[in-house]
């Protein structure tokens, strides 16, 4: 009887310590869960904050602005000089475009004073002279133009010579008229004498005009302003 009895007070004792222990597993937990959850929610929020201004100031600070404005230095310095060198060489193409002019335009200012300067009283010998001059002024001043940096140029060279061949033709039909068998009439000869007028003022300010071209182009922009 004392063996059941004692079995039956420590079987007791241990359903007792077990619902004590049970009671206070169940307990502690359960009064510290709301806290945590409270906690890691909170850290869960801020989180994201945090790491999308740090991406920010990384990537702004990470542009490289002084080597985007270095490159656009650059570039401008490149197209100047490109631009410098261009003007320099089309300077030099119309200076030396100049020089060459010069002996043509003087060809034609010498056919100019001669077929101005025929009289009635001229042998043949003298007139065909002044036609050779007249015809290597006339071919001087093409080759000019088919070297003519522009088309000013070319249109100006080309102008000379046409008035140049107009002058020598007027002139030349003018003596035909008055060295034919049959008198001139006083019209003919006035429009003879305002054809040739024509021709040679046609020629004066297109051999004007080409004069100017061979000087240059800073010298002319001088005399201008002045």
């Amino acid at each position: 009887m004392r063996r059941v009895s004692r079995r039956r007070a420590s079987a007791l004792l241990t359903v007792s310590a077990v619902a004590t222990l049970v009671g206070v597993l169940v307990g502690g937990p359960a009064t510290a869960q709301p806290t945590t959850t409270t906690h890691r929610t909170t850290t869960t929020t801020e989180a994201p904050t945090t790491t999308s201004t740090t991406a920010a100031s990384a990537a702004s600070s990470s542009t490289p602005w002084g080597w985007i404005v270095l490159g656009i230095v650059v570039v401008l310095a490149i197209v100047l000089v490109a631009l410098l060198l261009a003007r320099n060489r089309r300077l030099g193409k119309e200076a030396a475009w100049g020089r060459s002019l010069l002996p043509a335009l003087t060809a034609a200012e010498l056919a100019r004073e001669l077929v101005l300067t025929q009289s009635s009283e001229d042998d043949p010998q003298r007139r065909a002279s002044v036609g050779v001059q007249v015809d290597e002024a006339v071919s001087a001043l093409d080759r000019a133009a088919d070297s003519a940096p522009g088309d000013e140029e070319r249109a100006l060279c080309a102008r000379c010579s046409e008035s140049l061949r107009g002058l020598a033709f007027a002139v030349e039909a003018d003596h035909l008229m008055r060295s034919g068998g049959e008198h001139p009439t006083g019209e003919q000869l006035a429009s003879a004498d305002a054809a040739r007028r024509r021709r040679a003022a046609e020629l004066d300010a297109a051999l004007a005009q080409l004069r100017t071209l061979t000087t240059p182009q800073t010298e002319r922009g001088s005399s201008t302003a002045t």
